[in-house]
């Protein structure tokens, strides 16, 4: 575990995690399977495809708000948002 992420554990908090863009690995668990989250509602031309068997995408939902976290890790399941507000 980082030593970013250690910090709030010992306090008892869970810290809203943020990036200016799609991190290189979490900041919790130190993996490097950072999925991006995709909002909307999905059409039956959707072609999320291979990209969505492979977990580098995880479907976020159809409601679509600036504080929604644009990754999350899919080794601990981290949301991760991005800094400025949108994906």
């Amino acid at each position: 575990m980082s030593e970013f992420y250690e910090k709030f554990r010992d306090e008892g908090k869970e810290p809203k995690v943020t990036s200016k863009h799609k991190p290189k690995k979490c900041p919790k668990c130190d993996s490097t399977n950072i999925a991006e989250i995709k909002y909307g509602y999905p059409t039956h031309n959707c072609n999320y495809g291979d990209d969505w068997v492979e977990g580098e995408v995880v479907y976020g939902g159809c409601v679509i708000c600036p504080d929604n976290p644009a990754w999350q890790c899919m080794s601990c399941q981290l949301n991760i948002h991005a800094e400025n507000g949108w994906f």
